[in-house]
């Protein structure tokens, strides 16, 4: 199915997104201006979100990180000073500190 943006709605963007591949989502994808690409998400349930980012995969160049069957995490600090020492340290110390278990993460 080709997806010509200018003639469809944003829920039947939804319904291709979800019924696409990854080699389909790839093509439209630097088409796609950032309302096309955040408007349908708000449309989707919690399930979909899922089925879509099970779809799409961005490994990083030069290595298999990204891609589909690894997993992975982000450690997001905050700091209310935005201090980058404080950011660095807060996110080696809970990187370094987390079990196995992942009892260090919320």
């Amino acid at each position: 199915m080709c997806w010509p943006p200018r003639t469809r709605s944003l829920a039947e963007l939804k319904h291709w997104l979800l019924a696409s591949d990854e080699g389909e989502l790839k093509e439209i994808t630097p088409g796609l201006s950032s309302d096309a690409i955040v408007c349908p998400v708000q449309l989707m349930r919690n399930d979909e979100l899922i089925a879509i980012g099970q779809k799409i995969f961005s490994p990083l160049p030069g290595s298999e990180m990204g891609a589909g069957g690894y997993r992975g995490a982000r450690i997001q600090p905050h700091s209310p000073t935005d201090n980058v020492s404080d950011i660095c340290g807060w996110a080696i110390q809970t990187a370094f500190s987390a079990r196995a278990d992942h009892s260090g993460f919320c």
